[in-house]
């Protein structure tokens, strides 16, 4: 009987415990149900309530701030007239070999290189003539304008084409037939500058003003 009596109270303890555990899931699952749920609710109220706002305002503002930054890029160029423009051209690297520089300009002398050899010749100004507009030149950007320098420093007569993108300084012997010729450099007879470029690199040079000054439009 003490044998029976003692498995009937380990039955039933068995019993007991897995109720126990049984109630424990119940109460873990629905925990974890209860998290879920509260999630996907702040996940709804964060694309609906403040959060979401916020996130959109900052992305609007960054889009208003790059779009004011570009506006005022191109406002920059127009606030400078063309002989500025030429003038800060002037002092981009790369042009000493083949053209004149805004360090001839400042020291009123420059290297004549013709079939007679080199030769220092005095450059009082430089002048800078306006060209009509080049129709036989193909795909020429709208807005484009042609300039003249002399003196010319060698046999290539000097040009400039400039537009909001590009400022092109470049030597030539014959017409040029299309505009790709001088992005690409011409066989090295053209040097290429973004315009924005040049602007910013030399808006500031306290040198700009005197360069300037010698330059003569016509």
């Amino acid at each position: 009987m003490r044998k029976w009596g003692l498995t009937l109270l380990a039955v039933f303890l068995t019993i007991i415990l897995t109720a126990c555990n049984q109630n424990d899931s119940k109460d873990e699952d629905k925990k974890e149900t209860s998290e879920k749920t509260s999630q996907k609710k702040e996940a709804s109220q964060d694309e609906s309530g403040e959060g979401f706002k916020a996130l959109k305002e900052k992305e609007l503002n960054s889009q208003r701030n790059k779009k004011t930054t570009n506006d005022s890029s191109d406002n920059q160029i127009i606030d400078y007239t063309d002989k500025q423009k030429i003038a800060m051209l002037l002092f981009q690297p790369g042009l000493d070999d083949k053209f004149i520089t805004a360090d001839d300009v400042l020291k009123g002398e420059y290297q004549s290189k013709f079939s007679d050899g080199v030769k220092k010749k005095h450059l009082p100004k430089l002048t800078v003539t306006s060209l009509p507009e080049n129709t036989q030149m193909d795909n020429t950007p709208t807005g484009t304008k042609f300039y003249n320098i002399q003196p010319f420093p060698s046999q290539y007569s000097v040009n400039i084409a400039m537009n909001e993108h590009n400022m092109i300084i470049f030597g030539s012997q014959s017409p040029i037939p299309d505009y790709n010729e001088l992005l690409h450099g011409l066989d090295g007879m053209a040097k290429v500058y973004k315009t924005k470029d040049v602007i910013k690199s030399e808006k500031d040079n306290p040198k700009l003003k005197e360069v300037e000054d010698k330059v003569d439009m016509q």
